[in-house]
């Protein structure tokens, strides 16, 4: 070789040196990696790893890393994993955990800081407490992870595709920057995705696991094709997200998804069976489902909620084209949010619907069947239905059972499937509620609709039929009221039972009433313009003690005490040069028709004669006339546009919603009037109004401004509802006192000299002029009506001015007083007075200011004591509620108490829970009463966001379970206590206070869970805790504790108390 050739020989070697790995290993490595190496073979940790910044540390594939004790690999720079399918690479730890019995988290992991870089194929890594660790970037691609604390947590920015995990502790895949992911799969896990920052999701897979997939607030992205098996929450969501979640499939899962404060969350495409519970939503803000196909494990229900949805909306929750199968109930509604329930099929064994708050619900397009005892309720919102179908075997005993709130029905059929023998299933129960029926039909029910106290329905149609042949009926009224367009009841025993209330129905037809069409009672009025003549195959076709106004194309059979027969009748409109006026809205006992083109119509009248009123929607005027059969003639007088206007006598002249002005005087002769009805007339400046012999000016929300007025008529002025107010200033003379009603005066009043008037329900703000041995007596009213649990309280003492009266039957005392008395020598006011209502043991107050003419409604509704047979539900339109003996809410039976409700227990009463007692924003309180304690084993205890005041609660020392989340327990210690059955008691985002000790445990069976919670004023100690499970964490031990926490021989965690106040 020449000298020149070896030369070049090595500068070749050195230059292919320079271009290859610095170091190659197979052995032993550990330390500073500061040029790039290769790892091969079998290599063997002895120390931590650390790889420089621009520095890259390969594996190649079918290494085999062994890590013997607890050293962590980290990276600034960049690590290559280079496994092949073939060769794969292998990660692992030989290493005793300390103790000796965990396999996982044994050693550090892959940690990659910010600015360094990981790519990884084909490689497995085990016994990690965090295999993958990235603050940096990564591409991953069949990478696997067993028996560790967390397997990839992302800081950083990543690429993803199959990435799996099996036996690991916490979490596989923890997002907290962004990446994209393909095919991530985990067996085992605590948690199978946290999803906390920007991360778009494609096939993930979790199977016998804690939970699926959990989105954080703040988290965006997108998660499609899932699938869940074995879990116990399949998707938890918290907060504001921009997140959608679609294509989920799977089975056996305790809760589909968990969501808290949610909000920008969606959820479609899902198709899970076996599962408990679909959907627990608390302070939901924002949230939809649509296309959910879900089916109920085996059992049909949960100890986690009875209803496959439950959700507390405070904004907006949508389901929507979706099914719903096998589940004991089906969807709870609370809150102020909107509900949306659009293509919902429900097909279960319990309630479809228990609907509460103060939102809105709208239920449209959707087949509901049941195989249970009812169909559900709603509870003070508003709701609108529309194309539905409600349907129930032979177990329906109540349909939907309504109470408070408006509700509308378009073309829905609630039905069950008739039987003989039924004596007592009701359709629907209607209290203290508006119902609008445009095309609701009940079928098979002993009683169609029971519209009970302060119940209203009206409507375009309503049907009942094929039901209540065994003394049943289509419709009954005890203390509503009933109004519609179109009626039809169809086999019940009676049609309509109308106890105590008003009917009033244009068309009804009627067919196959054993007993009698229409049974009118003592206290009730039913108006029908088209009866059914022969629709019964009793005696008579309408019966009874009450008063009926009937008419009928046919020879109906009426045996009703007060009754008299309509007559259909032509009733001409004209201005009064007798010209017809077309299109104007003509009424006569309620009913309404519009003028043709010759300006008739045809309305019923009756011999004795009937109010008819016209009415022009354009021109805002109106006439009414008291006509008789044949008919007659009403003459519109048309406001005129300048110069005067004289309302002619005999002329019932109307203006009606509206604004209006008259330029010129105003004059209403004797016999005439002038009425305005949601109207305001105003006169010039210069405009006299005058009102002669009988004539009058009457109002119902109306008023008169502008001009003056000189009168001396004996009744000028009259008003009923809202009123008539008198903004225009008036001179009155009289020589005998005089009596006006509902007239409300703003302007100057002057009384002449030896003149008296007294002014009933009405009043006088501006200034008042009395004239010697003159008067003026402002007289208001008062009706207060008792009610227990909505009905009328007969004998109930109410008092005030030191005057007591017994309410009647309708629950009704009324009282009347003299508000103002002006003279010429000065005034007396009365003002504002205490009115005391008392019903039983118990009592309210109430203020009246005696200004004006007032109704109230005052609830004093009792509470049964005894043993639970059924569902007790308080509800927010009858509270508040007493509770006067013990009570046992007994087992597989619930106590409710609704939003805003509030129950007052006796001194020396309690509440035992063998069953369920469930109580949302509502106050439980008393004096010296013995509180709520647990019995039976099977006891659940839901407290959430309200109050208990004054007495223990007490759980065990059987199985019992106590949740309390948000609630103030005020001089109500919390106490748990066991010898062996499991109490568990958790408490979050509450204030314990005012009681000499407010938390007390004592017994191994015992777990407690105090989270945020507060602390004080609990005297001799805040907490004792005695050979219990204790977790307490990031809570506030407040001042007023002489002693905090009092531990003794307890097990748990103790972490995150504030103390500061503590002295």
């Amino acid at each position: 070789m020449s000298v020149s050739v070896g030369r070049g020989f090595v500068l070749l070697l050195l230059l292919l040196a320079s271009l290859s790995p610095l170091v190659q290993v197979s052995e032993a490595v550990g330390g500073t990696i500061s040029q790039d190496e290769v790892w091969s073979g079998a290599v063997v940790l002895d120390s931590d790893v650390s790889v420089n910044s621009g520095v890259t540390l390969t594996i190649s594939a079918g290494t085999d890393v062994k890590v013997p004790d607890d050293y962590t690999i980290r990276v600034t720079g960049n690590i290559v994993i280079e496994g092949t399918s073939a060769s794969p690479v292998t990660i692992w730890s030989n290493r005793t955990a300390v103790g000796g019995t965990s396999v996982s988290g044994v050693w550090g992991g892959i940690t990659v800081l910010g600015g360094g870089s990981v790519t990884a194929s084909h490689v497995s890594v085990s016994r990690a407490r965090g295999a993958f660790d990235v603050y940096g970037s990564g591409t991953l691609d069949d990478v696997t992870v067993y028996d560790s604390f967390v397997g990839l947590r992302l800081w950083g920015s990543a690429t993803i595709t199959d990435f799996a995990c099996e036996r690991i502790d916490f979490t596989c895949l923890e997002v907290r920057g962004s990446a994209s992911a393909d095919g991530v799969s985990t067996r085992d896990a605590g948690l199978g995705v946290d999803h906390i920052g920007s991360l778009d999701l494609t096939d993930l897979t979790v199977t016998d696991s804690g939970l699926g997939i959990q989105y954080a607030d703040g988290s965006s992205g997108s998660t499609q094709v899932v699938n869940l098996t074995n879990l116990q929450t399949g998707l938890v969501v918290r907060g504001a997200t921009s997140v959608s979640a679609s294509q989920v499939r799977g089975s056996g899962l305790g809760l589909l998804v968990d969501a808290v404060s949610t909000s920008g969350f969606t959820l479609s495409d899902a198709n899970v069976s076996d599962i408990e519970v679909l959907l627990l939503g608390t302070d939901v803000l924002d949230l939809t489902f649509s296309a959910i196909t879900v089916s109920s494990a085996p059992s049909g229900g949960s100890t986690t909620s009875p209803w496959a949805v439950d959700v507390r909306n405070e904004g907006s929750f949508r389901l929507q084209d979706s099914n719903l199968s096998g589940f004991s109930g089906g969807i709870r509604l609370t809150g102020s949010g909107s509900h949306i329930l659009d293509g919902v099929d429900l097909d279960l064994s319990g309630a479809f619907i228990d609907a509460s708050g103060t939102g809105s619900l709208l239920v449209e397009n959707g087949t509901w069947v049941t195989s249970g005892d009812g169909f559900g309720h709603l509870s003070s919102l508003t709701s609108e239905w529309g194309q539905l179908s409600m349907s129930g075997g032979t177990a329906v005993e109540s349909g939907l059972e309504i109470t408070g709130g408006q509700h509308s029905f378009t073309t829905v059929e609630v039905a069950r499937q008739y039987q003989s023998a039924d004596q007592q299933s009701v359709g629907m129960d209607v209290l203290w509620a508006d119902i609008t029926a445009n095309g609701l039909t009940l079928s098979g029910w002993n009683t169609g609709v029971d519209c009970g106290q302060d119940c209203s329905i009206t409507g375009d149609s309503l049907t009942a039929g094929q039901g209540g042949v065994n003394g049943g009926s289509g419709m009954l009224v005890d203390g509503g009221e009933v109004t519609l367009a179109g009626l039809a009841t169809l086999d019940s025993d009676v049609g309509v039972e109308l106890v105590d209330g008003d009917l009033h129905v244009e068309t009804w037809g009627a067919a196959n009433h054993g007993s009698t069409t229409l049974q009118v009672d003592d206290e009730g009025s039913a108006i029908i313009r088209l009866f059914p003549a022969g629709s019964s195959v009793g005696l008579f076709d309408a019966m009874g003690g009450g008063s009926l106004l009937w008419g009928s194309s046919g020879t109906a059979r009426i045996a009703v005490s007060i009754s008299e027969e309509f007559t259909e009748s032509t009733v001409e409109v004209t201005d009064l040069t007798t010209n017809p006026q077309s299109g104007m809205q003509v009424l006569a006992h309620g009913f309404s028709e519009v003028s043709d083109s010759m300006g008739e119509v045809s309305l019923p009248l009756l011999q004795s004669g009937s109010t008819v009123v016209a009415h022009d929607a354009v021109s805002g005027a109106g006439a009414s006339a008291v006509l008789t059969p044949p008919g007659g003639t009403l003459q519109l007088p048309l406001l005129p546009t300048s110069g005067d206007w004289t309302v002619p006598a005999g002329v019932d002249a109307i203006l009606s919603n509206g604004a209006y002005s008259l330029p010129g005087n105003l004059t209403i002769e004797t016999t005439a009037s002038l009425s305005l009805l949601n109207a305001s007339l105003s006169l010039s400046g210069i405009g006299m109004f005058t009102v002669q012999g009988t004539g009058q000016l009457f109002g119902d929300a109306g008023s008169l401004s502008g001009g003056t007025a000189t009168l001396n008529s004996a009744e000028p002025f009259g008003g009923s509802g809202l009123g008539l107010t008198i903004s225009t200033p008036v001179s009155y003379t009289c020589s005998t006192p005089r009596a006006w009603h509902g007239v409300h005066f703003t302007a100057g009043l002057s009384i002449s000299a030896d003149c008296g008037v007294i002014i009933e329900n009405g009043g006088a703000t501006g200034t008042i002029i009395v004239g010697e041995d003159g008067w003026l007596e402002l007289r208001s009213a008062l009706t207060v009506r008792v009610l227990d649990w909505g009905l009328p309280v007969q004998g109930a003492s109410v008092a005030t001015e030191g005057s007591t009266q017994a309410t009647d039957s309708a629950g009704e005392a009324t009282f009347s007083v003299t508000a103002r008395n002006v003279t010429s020598e000065g005034e007396n006011v009365r003002g504002i007075v205490t009115v005391s209502i008392f019903h039983g043991a118990h009592n309210q107050l109430r203020s009246w200011d005696t200004s004006s003419s007032t109704s109230l409604d005052v609830m004093m509704s009792t509470v049964t004591g005894g043993m639970t047979t059924g569902w007790l539900r308080l509800e927010k339109a009858f509270s508040p509620y007493y509770l006067d003996d013990n009570l046992t809410i007994t087992r597989d039976t619930t106590m409710s108490l609704l939003a805003q409700v509030s129950l007052t227990v006796a001194s020396d009463r309690g509440i035992t829970v063998k069953g369920v007692l469930e109580s949302d924003r509502a106050a439980i309180t008393g004096t010296d009463w013995n509180g709520i304690s647990t019995a039976g084993g099977e006891a659940l205890v839901t407290l959430e966001q309200g109050t208990l005041a004054g007495a223990p609660l007490t759980a065990g020392p059987d199985a019992a379970v106590v949740v309390i989340s948000g609630m103030i327990l005020d001089g109500a210690m919390l106490q748990a206590n066991s010898v062996g059955e499991p109490v568990s008691v958790s408490v979050t985002d509450s204030l314990l206070h005012q009681h000499d000790g407010c938390v007390q445990t004592n017994g191994a069976a015992v777990s407690l869970t105090l989270y945020q919670v507060t602390l004080q004023d609990c005297g001799q100690f805040a907490a004792m805790f005695t050979t219990s499970n204790i977790e307490l964490s990031d809570s506030v031990l407040g001042a007023g504790n002489d002693v905090g926490l009092w531990l003794r021989g307890v097990s748990g965690n103790v972490s995150g108390l504030d103390r500061r106040q503590w002295t």
